[in-house]
């Protein structure tokens, strides 16, 4: 990942992300491949439940690539395929200045339409 991978992945581009990714992803900065690899995500996975209330879709590891949750194979396949394509419309941006993400705002008003609750369901 290059330096600004964060920040390019710390907001929303397009609801469909929202939805199958979630509103954020747990990240982890470069760590040492191993033990000091695994403690990392789980320090970074127990700090996002805390904070976000409820469990990643999405972990990011600076350097490794990435972890996809969720509760079947076919969500796990999903969360992949949504990931893929967001890193492809992130590629895109960079052409253009960076990307334009979506307000908090919504985001919130997105991740909690009873519209999208049911789509995400279906799609587990």
């Amino acid at each position: 990942m290059q330096p600004q991978s964060r920040e390019l992945f710390s907001g929303s581009l397009f609801p469909d992300q929202i939805v199958l990714l979630g509103s954020a992803y747990a990240y982890v900065p470069y760590t040492d491949p191993g033990l000091p690899l695994a403690l990392a995500v789980k320090a970074e996975i127990d700090r996002f439940v805390a904070q976000e209330r409820r469990s990643p879709r999405v972990v990011l590891m600076e350097n490794h690539g990435v972890i996809a949750l969720g509760g079947t194979a076919q969500e796990v396949l999903n969360i992949t395929q949504m990931l893929v394509k967001t890193c492809r419309i992130v590629g895109g941006t960079l052409a253009a200045g960076g990307p334009r993400f979506l307000s908090p705002s919504h985001v919130q008003r997105i991740d909690q339409r009873p519209d999208e609750l049911a789509r995400r369901a279906d799609l587990r």
